[in-house]
């Protein structure tokens, strides 16, 4: 993306905790809408012609859609072939402290809100900020003046502004995006087989975060997750460990620490879509980039992002369908026929190298007597002898 981003923000539910009180939402959710300045004015007119097809002379709203399965899938497919990315920020308000200091309707709209917005400011510098309406004047002023003390460099490059979300068809979308996410996880709001509805416009997410941190209460089990018995615990395990290096590192200021943790965050997402999980490495580094990222290629993926998850703990596997975090023993011997494929080829040929360079020096030179050798020495006498196992070998 270039240098200068928009981000059209919607928010969905209330910021009362008291979640038993009838009318009240159970989650909060903020999405927003991310696009390149380069391609606002076309994304406009593709959006408009969208709208008029799905609603005619009104706005975009996701209310107006309700539970009719048929028309979400139809709105969301139109909506899937455009160029933008979103962000979504969901909220279990029934996991939150009922005592903390977000009981306050300002603490809790701030603190939510805040976190998004820094995350996204995070990615793009320069990002220029939509927001639907919320709340009176006074407190718009103040939500505004709040975020600038946040980040006050950042937001010397971009701008915030509130708008009428009739005015922006792009606050339109980011409305329609918070109902598919309210679709997805909100009891009172659940179409079924939501993983469905999520999946249409999978290839529009960037990011969808859970809060608060669902490892702490549940072992990684997420609203759209549905395995059961052993191959679940497997699962689950996978994405504790994913969610805690999430956790533990986002604040980062390491670039490639950053990276990792977007991948991740990545891989959390395809887990939840229902299918396969698997995501190629070029899907990955795409992802980095339209996160405002910069990944390197390949090889930097598979060894400094990938391979540096792996040495912190965290389960990704691979074969040749991309890479995942595991949810079954089927995941993992997947990786495990992919690691055979790769390391015992290279250990024979690296054996093949050793048998040569003695031969030609009549035995002068054995590269394995070498004391920093030694690992890769047991590695391939390891492998010698299992291959001779195979074959019937004494």
């Amino acid at each position: 993306m270039s240098s200068a981003t928009w981000a059209f923000i919607d928010e969905y539910g209330d910021p009362n905790l008291g979640t038993d009180v009838p009318g009240r939402s159970q989650f909060f959710i903020v999405a927003a809408v991310v696009v390149d300045g380069s391609a606002l004015h076309a994304l406009r007119d593709a959006l408009e012609a969208v709208r008029r097809e799905h609603f005619q002379t009104g706005p975009m709203k996701s209310q107006k859609l309700g539970k009719d399965r048929g028309r979400w899938q139809r709105v969301l497919a139109s909506l899937s072939a455009m160029p933008f990315g979103f962000y979504g920020l969901v909220v279990d308000k029934r996991r939150i402290d009922k005592s903390s200091g977000l009981q306050w309707k300002q603490s809790f709209y701030k603190n939510v809100c805040g976190r998004a917005y820094r995350k996204l400011m995070h990615a793009y510098p320069s990002l220029h900020v939509r927001a639907d309406r919320y709340g009176d004047d006074k407190f718009k002023q103040g939500f505004g003046e709040y975020m600038k003390k946040r980040r006050p460099t950042l937001f010397d490059e971009g701008t915030f502004e509130f708008v009428d979300d009739k005015s922006d068809v792009l606050v339109q979308v980011a409305d329609i995006v918070c109902g598919m996410l309210a679709r997805c996880y909100d009891p009172d709001k659940l179409l079924s087989e939501p993983q469905e509805i999520l999946r249409v416009m999978a290839g529009r997410a960037l990011l969808i975060d859970e809060w608060p941190p669902r490892y702490r209460v549940t072992s990684g089990r997420t609203e759209l997750t549905t395995a059961v018995g052993p191959d679940a615990r497997i699962a689950e395990y996978a994405l504790q460990k994913a969610e805690e290096f999430i956790v533990d590192k986002e604040e980062s200021r390491d670039e490639d620490v950053l990276c990792q943790v977007a991948v991740l965050e990545r891989l959390v997402l395809e887990r939840r879509l229902g299918e396969g999980g698997h995501l190629y490495g070029a899907a990955l580094l795409d992802n980095l980039r339209e996160r405002g990222l910069k990944p390197k290629d390949g090889r930097w993926l598979q060894m400094g992002i990938i391979a540096k998850l792996r040495d912190s703990g965290v389960l990704v596997t691979s074969s040749p369908a991309g890479y995942k975090l595991p949810s079954s023993p089927k995941d993992v011997v997947e990786f495990l026929r992919h690691a055979d494929n790769v390391c015992i080829p290279m250990l024979n040929r690296a054996a093949a190298a050793v048998d040569a360079v003695k031969l030609v020096t009549k035995g002068e030179v054995d590269l394995l007597a070498e004391p920093e050798m030694a690992r890769i020495k047991r590695l391939i006498e390891a492998a010698d002898e299992g291959s001779s196992r195979d074959q019937g070998g004494d």
